[in-house]
């Protein structure tokens, strides 16, 4: 459930969308991680090449450890910009929270969509969209309830 009143919504019992969620923090990581050892790469090489390196172990702690560092800390200080960012696939619902709408997300495979809609139907809810995420071969139909703030 992605709403602005996570207290409210544990409060009925709900399990409320978490940071990884709602944050942008999959896509954050993958681009610092690629980011990093590019960087790594070409610092490695400019090390290299640059200066005569007479020890093969500082050779190779150099070839190695600094791009491999440099992957894993880009992969860090990505992951921690991506926390800072809304996920953009959550962005066509983000005014509807905003204006303290509960928005339901909810995963179904496509055999059991039907089912689903029927359901949500007798609870008064309103299908504001339906986006076949790659969240695997699921799809993720998010709903909102009628009237704002219902339960």
């Amino acid at each position: 459930m992605l709403s602005k009143q996570d207290g409210r919504v544990e409060a009925l019992g709900l399990t409320a969308a978490g940071p990884v969620q709602r944050s942008d923090l999959r896509d954050g990581a993958l681009r610092g991680s690629l980011l990093g050892l590019l960087v790594g790469v070409i610092s490695a090489l400019f090390i290299l090449g640059g200066w005569p390196v007479e020890s093969d172990a500082l050779r190779a702690t150099t070839l190695y450890a600094l791009p491999l560092t440099m992957w894993f800390a880009g992969a860090w200080w990505g992951g921690m910009l991506g926390l800072m960012q809304d996920n953009p696939a959550l962005k066509p619902f983000l005014a509807q929270r905003d204006s303290g709408e509960f928005i339901i997300l909810i995963e179904s495979s496509p055999v059991d969509e039907r089912l689903v809609k029927r359901v949500m139907a007798m609870a008064d809810a309103v299908l504001i969209a339906e986006q076949p995420w790659s969240w695997g071969r699921f799809q993720v139909t998010p709903l909102l309830p009628s009237g704002k703030g219902a339960s």
